[in-house]
């Protein structure tokens, strides 16, 4: 006959972890990376627009990346200097921008709502 146990160890007993589980390093690192990617890529495909939009914005207003490195913020400015003559200079990159940015930010919500373990499917 078995002695009673307390709640502590058949609680300990029952999440199905041994000791000699919780000591391996390759274990808790797949664990681990397992929960952790869909966040990060989640995070990942939210941040590229914010990248973008922030290197565009000084550009826009001269303060930007210098010298000859293409760059929509840059592309924009110029587009306001020549817009009376051809509004294409700036409505082009404008758009390119808007709809890189709207993208990036529908694929990084496509994405969390896929990955989403408390979603039902």
């Amino acid at each position: 006959m078995k002695p009673p146990q307390s709640p502590k160890q058949s609680g300990r007993n029952s999440s199905g972890a041994t000791s000699g589980d919780l000591r391996k390093p390759e274990r808790i690192r797949s664990d681990v990376a397992r929960h952790v990617r869909s966040q990060l890529l989640v995070h990942a495909t939210m941040a590229v627009p914010t990248f973008v939009a922030s290197e565009a914005a000084p550009s826009v207003l001269g303060v930007g990346v210098a010298g000859p490195v293409p760059d929509w913020g840059r592309m924009i400015s110029r587009g306001s200097e020549v817009f009376q003559a051809d509004p294409t200079y700036l409505a082009f990159p404008g758009v390119a921008l808007l709809v890189f940015v709207l993208a990036f930010n529908l694929l990084g919500d496509a994405v969390r709502d896929a990955l989403d373990p408390r979603r039902s499917r």
